[in-house]
């Protein structure tokens, strides 16, 4: 056989082996297993101003497929029950979702998928304390309570710089930027219930900067893990809803975001 038959040949198997059930990657066979993986949080979002007040809500499911191949499957077996669309971040930092650790430049594109938000055994609450203002720095004393993993996503406004924090004593560690923003990822966790969780933010603003202008842009995210805290019905019959080779992360979450 010629060299440019072989090949033709090898190319029409791997078409083949790609449109027929042969090739596909996934299974959920007892014995040989390959699961698909996604992220699939069923959130609720807050959206509040620079005077704290409520602006905007919204509830649904932040779909994250972590393969090549998580976009068809959402398409295929998501979308036709359910209005989607692609998340953008451009608004928000961190694309306005509760990412559990600061992934994002290891994540591709992901779907928020509009479903009913989640039932919340514990309030969660987010306040600001005080704050001391002079010419050039600000500093913003914060409270806050929630569940047993939380997280904050902190990104100053243009100009605006991080001095330092009460979490640790060192410079705070720069995270990913925000287009020309830098942004700084919190995580914390507890046992049992501490209470009040307080934290102070020393910034440092430009000279001839406004009083009343917005310094930080702060996200607070909770997150609820465990099977058991997946009080909302929509959200189990959603995961029921799958194809069974999918085996997805699934939690409750919620994320306030904040302007300060």
């Amino acid at each position: 056989m010629k060299p440019i038959a072989v090949l033709c040949a090898i190319a029409l198997m791997s078409m083949l082996m790609a449109v027929s059930p042969l090739g596909f990657p996934f299974s959920a066979a007892k014995y040989s297993a390959a699961p698909q993986r996604m992220l699939l949080f069923n959130v609720e979002r807050n959206f509040y101003d620079s005077s704290q007040r409520l602006v905007k809500t919204d509830t649904g499911v932040w779909t994250v497929p972590l393969d090549y191949n998580g976009e068809r499957t959402i398409r295929e077996y998501i979308e036709p029950n359910h209005r989607m669309q692609r998340v953008e971040c451009d608004k928000h930092v961190y694309c306005g979702m509760p990412y559990y650790f600061p992934v994002i430049t290891k994540l591709g594109e992901s779907f928020y998928v509009d479903l009913a938000g989640p039932v919340f055994a514990k309030n969660r609450t987010f306040k600001l304390i005080s704050e001391n203002r002079t010419i050039t720095r600000r500093i913003l004393f914060f409270r806050f309570t929630g569940p047993s993993h939380m997280g904050l996503i902190i990104s100053p406004r243009e100009g605006v710089t991080l001095l330092g924090w009460s979490f640790t004593d060192r410079k705070p560690h720069v995270g990913v930027p925000w287009g020309k923003r830098a942004t700084y990822f919190v995580y914390l966790s507890q046992g049992n219930d501490m209470g009040n969780w307080d934290f102070w933010l020393e910034f440092l603003v430009p000279q001839g900067y406004e009083q009343e202008k917005p310094v930080v842009d702060i996200a607070f995210h909770t997150y609820y893990l465990q099977k058991h805290e997946h009080r909302q019905k929509d959200f189990v019959r959603f995961l029921r809803e799958l194809p069974e080779w999918v085996h997805p992360t699934a939690w409750s979450s919620s994320s306030d975001l904040y302007v300060f």
